[in-house]
C-alpha cells in the first residue's frame, strides 16, 4: 500500500489514540494480578494485539469489548504457552514476554519478525539467567526455561533499552527474594522506566529508588481493578509537528496535561522553535510559527520523537542537531541513517555524526519515501510531505498499523487533500 500526501495546512481537532506504552504495561500487569481487571480506552494496534496474545498464552483470559478489555488475571501463577508466542515486530511485547516466560514453570518458545530478533536482547538474557532462567536464541526463535527464579540483584546497562528494566520490575514482586536492579549510567529513555514505576504504584506495588538502583520487595501483589489508559503523546506528536511545519493549528484531545509520558517533551521543543502551545482541559492546542527556528535537542530519552524532530529540523533555516541517539540504530529501523537517507531524497542535507544527527534545514521537495519498515518513519515523513513542494508518496504505508491504525484517516480529516 502506498499513500500520496499533497501539501497543505493542518487545521482542526483530532482525538489521539490511547497510549501504546501504557496499554502494553496495563495488559501485562492485569495478567499478573489476581482477579478481574477492566482496562478502558485500550489501543488496538499490531503491537498491543501481540501483547494480548502473549498474555493469553500465559493463562490470562482476555475478552475484547469495544474499547475495553476484561482481563481475568493469573495472580502470577503462569502456565506454559501451548504454542510458540509470535511477537510480530513488537520489541515491547518480546521483552515483556521474555520476563513472563522466565516466571512460568517450563519451556516457552518465542518467535517474531527477522528485524525483531535482531534487536538488542543480550543484557536481558544475562539478567534473567542471573536470576535463574535459561535462555537460548536461535536464528528464528528464542527458548526460555523458567520457573526457578529466586530473585536478588542484577545489573543492566542503561544505554541499550529501558524495556529491560521495565520487564524485570513487572515480575519482581513474585520472586522469593524480590529484586534489586542496578542500572549503569548513562540511562537512556528514563521516562519509560518512570512510566512503569508509576503504573506499578497505581496497581499496588512499591518500587524503592536510590539513584540508579530500583528495589522491589517480595510479597507484594497487583490489585485487579478498573483502569483507564490515557491518550498517547507519541501519536499526538505528528499532529503537533504538522501544525508547526505548515503554520497551521491543531487541537489534540485525550491528553493528560500532567502525564509522565516522556514524549510530552515535544511540546517544550515546539515552544523553543517558536510555536504557540496551550493546554486546555484534556487537550493541547499547537499553533505553528511563521518560521521554525533551528534547535539542538538531546534525544536520549525520546527515541520515538527523533524521526519527527528530523522533519521539524528540515524546515528550520540553519543547522539543527539531535544528540545522544546512538541507541536508536536498534529500533524498528536505524533511526539515525534512515531519516538522513529519506531527507536527502527531499533535498535536505542530513549527516550522521557518531551518535548525533545534524540537519541543514531548507525547502523540502516531494519524493518517494521508504519508511524502512518503521511506523514512526512513515508518519513523520507524511508530516514532511505536508510542507514539501509537490506530492510525496509514502511506500508501505500500512506499517502505521503497528501503533496508529487510524493515522491516514485522521490525516485526511485534518488536511482535506489526501489520496
Amino acid at each position: 500500500m502506498q499513500v500520496t500526501v499533497i501539501p497543505g495546512k493542518i487545521e482542526g481537532v483530532v482525538v489521539t489514540p490511547p497510549s501504546k506504552s501504557i496499554t502494553h504495561r496495563a495488559i501485562v500487569l492485569a495478567t499478573l494480578a489476581k482477579g478481574e481487571s477492566v482496562l478502558t480506552n485500550i489501543l488496538y494496534a499490531d503491537d498491543t494485539e501481540a501483547t494480548m496474545d502473549a498474555c493469553r498464552g500465559f493463562g490470562a483470559s482476555i475478552k475484547q469489548e469495544e474499547l475495553k478489555l476484561v482481563v481475568q488475571g493469573t495472580g502470577g501463577t503462569l502456565c506454559i504457552p501451548s504454542r510458540p508466542l509470535e511477537c510480530g515486530l513488537s520489541g515491547t511485547t518480546l521483552r515483556f514476554a521474555l520476563a513472563l516466560a522466565a516466571l512460568a514453570p517450563g519451556e516457552t518458545i518465542i518467535t517474531g519478525g527477522v528485524r525483531l530478533l535482531e534487536r538488542p536482547l543480550q543484557p536481558l538474557y544475562d539478567a534473567l539467567q542471573t536470576l535463574g532462567a535459561e535462555v537460548t536464541q536461535e536464528p528464528k526463535r528464542i527458548t526460555v526455561r523458567g520457573g526457578a527464579l529466586q530473585g536478588g540483584k542484577v545489573r543492566l546497562p542503561g544505554n541499550v533499552s529501558s524495556q529491560f528494566v521495565s520487564a524485570l520490575l513487572m515480575i519482581a514482586p513474585f520472586l522469593p527474594q524480590g529484586m534489586t536492579i542496578a542500572v549503569e549510567e548513562p540511562i537512556y529513555s528514563r521516562p519509560y522506566i518512570d512510566l512503569t514505576i508509576a503504573l506499578l504504584k497505581e496497581l499496588g506495588v512499591a518500587v524503592e529508588q536510590k539513584g540508579n538502583q530500583f528495589t522491589v520487595e517480595p510479597g507484594q501483589s497487583y490489585r485487579a481493578r478498573r483502569y483507564a489508559i490515557e491518550g498517547d503523546y507519541s501519536s499526538a506528536q505528528y499532529w503537533f509537528a504538522a501544525a508547526a511545519v505548515t503554520r497551521g493549528e491543531v487541537k489534540v484531545l485525550g491528553l493528560a496535561p500532567e502525564s509522565v509520558q516522556g514524549d510530552r517533551k515535544v511540546l517544550d521543543i515546539l515552544r523553543s522553535v517558536g510555536c504557540e502551545v496551550k493546554y486546555e482541559r484534556n487537550a493541547v492546542v499547537v499553533r505553528g510559527a511563521k518560521s521554525v527556528k533551528p534547535f539542538s535537542v538531546d534525544g536520549c530519552d525520546v527515541p520515538d520523537l527523533v524521526p519527527t524532530l528530523a522533519v521539524l529540523a528540515a524546515v528550520a533555516p540553519g543547522m539543527s542537531v539531535i544528540t545522544h541517539i546512538g541507541h536508536l540504530r536498534g529500533k524498528e529501523s536505524d533511526r539515525l541513517a534512515a531519516p538522513a537517507e529519506e531527507l536527502a531524497k527531499m533535498g535536505i542535507r542530513a549527516e550522521v555524526n557518531g551518535d548525533s544527527l545534524k540537519i541543514h534545514g531548507g525547502k523540502l521537495k516531494g519524493a518517494v519515501i521508504d519508511p524502512h519498515g518503521d511506523h514512526r518513519m512513515a508518519m513523520a515523513f507524511a508530516v514532511a510531505g505536508l510542507a514539501a513542494d509537490g506530492e510525496t508518496v509514502i511506500q508501505d504505508a500500512e506499517v502505521v498499523s503497528k501503533s496508529y491504525p487510524g493515522f491516514w484517516e485522521a490525516l485526511g480529516m485534518l488536511i482535506g487533500k489526501h489520496a
